[in-house]
């Protein structure tokens, strides 16, 4: 279970420094692709690749609102226990 987790997040979510991890990442995406088609129907396998495709495009986008998302959470927490010291 966490180890499909940590290719996603490897070779999906995070931009490769290189060339070599995206080809890394593309023959890697390219293995699992042909070991989901034997297990699953082609429209799953494609819907799969079409969400791991929009990560991508907006990995830059969906970090910005999560770290807001956290930032205004910390300050909450910050200021919630400021006023039960008090």
């Amino acid at each position: 279970m966490i180890r499909p987790l940590l290719w996603f997040i490897a070779f999906q979510l995070l931009p490769s420094a290189s060339s070599h991890f995206e080809s890394l990442g593309d023959i890697m995406l390219l293995r699992r692709t042909i070991r989901a088609q034997n297990t699953r129907t082609l429209g799953e396998t494609k819907a799969i690749r079409r969400l791991t495709q929009w990560f991508k495009r907006f990995s830059g986008l969906l970090f910005f609102a999560l770290s807001a998302a956290l930032f205004l959470f910390l300050h909450s927490v910050h200021v919630l226990s400021l006023s039960s010291n008090t």
